[in-house]
Parts: C-alpha cells; sequence; structure tokens
C-alpha cells in the first residue's frame, strides 16, 4: 500500500514536471528500502543481514541518487520520451500504469532478502564471495557511469573509451553482476531459488526490454553510422575485445 501511494505520488509528479525519469529513482530507492526492511524482520544470522543489508543499501543509495540528479537536472530519459510521443493522448493514463507496474517489480528484485532474512547459517566462504561479486558490479557500474559522463562534457562522438570500448552498454553487465551476487549469499535450500530470480529478471529486461533496445535505438539516431561501426567491432552486452575490423556485409 505504501509502495502504491508512493508512486502515484510520484507519478503526480511526473505530471508536474513533465519528466518521467522519477519512477526510476523511485524504483532504486524502493528496491533497497524494501530490502532493508524484510532483512530487519527476519530471524536468520545476524552478521550475514547486516552484510547483505549493507550491500543493498549501497547499491540503492548510490544509483537512486545517481538517478535523482539526472531527474532533477537533465532532460527527461530518451525511452520515455519515445513513450509519450507513442501514446499521445493517452500518455498520462499509460503513465500512472507505468508507475503502478514498478511496485510488483520492486518486490519482484527484493525476493532474496526474503531468503536471506530466515536463513541461521553461519556466514562462510559463499557470503563473501557474494559480497565481492556484489562490490564489483556497483563499482563497474559507478566507473561506465563516470566515463560516459566525462567524454559527453568533452565530446559529442560516441563513447568507445575505457569500459566501452570492451561493452556498448557495461553499465548494464555491471548491474546484471550485482544481481548475480545474491545466489551466493542465500542458502542451497527451496527457499534459496528466491534468490535466482532476480539475476534472471535482470538479464531479461536488460537484453531485451528496458535496457538495450530502446538504448540502441536513441544511439542509431544520434550517432549513424558511427555508432554503427561501434555495433559492429564491440560487443553488445558481455565485455570481449573489440574487433580490429568491423564486419563486411557481402
Amino acid at each position: 500500500l505504501l509502495l502504491c501511494i508512493s508512486f502515484t505520488l510520484l507519478w503526480l509528479y511526473q505530471r508536474h514536471t513533465r519528466n518521467a525519469s522519477w519512477a526510476d529513482a523511485g524504483w532504486a530507492l524502493s528496491v533497497g528500502l524494501v530490502m532493508v526492511w524484510w532483512l530487519q524482520g527476519g530471524e536468520g544470522d545476524t552478521t550475514r543481514r547486516w552484510l547483505a543489508g549493507a550491500v543493498a543499501s549501497l547499491w540503492s543509495v548510490r544509483l537512486g541518487l545517481h538517478l535523482l540528479h539526472r531527474a532533477r537536472n537533465s532532460t527527461e530519459d530518451g525511452r520515455f520520451q519515445d513513450l509519450r510521443r507513442t501514446w499521445g493522448h493517452r500518455a498520462q493514463r499509460n503513465f500512472l500504469r507505468y508507475f503502478l507496474l514498478q511496485v510488483p517489480l520492486v518486490l519482484l528484485f527484493a525476493l532474496p532478502t526474503a531468503a536471506i532474512a530466515q536463513d541461521a547459517r553461519a556466514p562462510g566462504l559463499r557470503d563473501l564471495l557474494g559480497v565481492v561479486v556484489a562490490l564489483v558490479g556497483v563499482a563497474g557500474v559507478s566507473i561506465a557511469d563516470r566515463q560516459l559522463q566525462t567524454h559527453r562534457r568533452t565530446a559529442t562522438t560516441v563513447c568507445h573509451q575505457g569500459l566501452w570500448q570492451y561493452s556498448r552498454h557495461p553499465h548494464y553487465f555491471f548491474e546484471w553482476i550485482f544481481w548475480c551476487a545474491w545466489p551466493l549469499m542465500a542458502p542451497l535450500s527451496p527457499r534459496g531459488l528466491l534468490a535466482w530470480v532476480t539475476p534472471v529478471a535482470a538479464y531479461v529486461l536488460l537484453n531485451h526490454v528496458t535496457g538495450i533496445p530502446p538504448a540502441e535505438r536513441r544511439s542509431l539516431a544520434r550517432g549513424g553510422d558511427e555508432y554503427r561501426r561501434y555495433q559492429e567491432m564491440t560487443s553488445a552486452f558481455f565485455p570481449r575485445s573489440p574487433k580490429t575490423h568491423p564486419q563486411r556485409t557481402p
């Protein structure tokens, strides 16, 4: 109920600002809050719950503040602009549905903590590995975002510096890496299967729904032939060495 009220208020603010990017920031902060809420109410091992809560908070605060700053200081994200044009006079009704859709998505991505909160095992090597993987994910996203921002301040060309020379969407890849950490911290039990939902859902959403497809369309519209060459030489998601020469179509 609180999430429904919060996202309805965000939708009303979106009507005032005509900037639906607030939905992204609201989702990131809400996921962190729900994860910490479920962890603090659990009866599992206290150390594991504190570690999981710290990792969730770090991810949520970093991403949430980044998205809040972007929503406040930039124009509406391109994918929302595309939706606004496509929906026309139905935009506000459909945006309300979109904002309320964030509620089940928040609960979905908080599911790993439902498994961890009741896990009474003492922390071990798997938990340590999970924390390391999560920190790598958060650091990778932060570095990729910073490299892109630096490039955009100094150039108008396609960014293929740093992490962006190995993947066209390194921020999405490392975001997925973060969610891969949770199955490592979850118990090896039927309840622990809840932690596998998020890496699968994140991969599908980032690669096939809200991540790469709309980002590629906008980049092609801006970059034209230069971005097409970048597509031919650089992996879309998983980092790998760039090709020396673009593929030629016979």
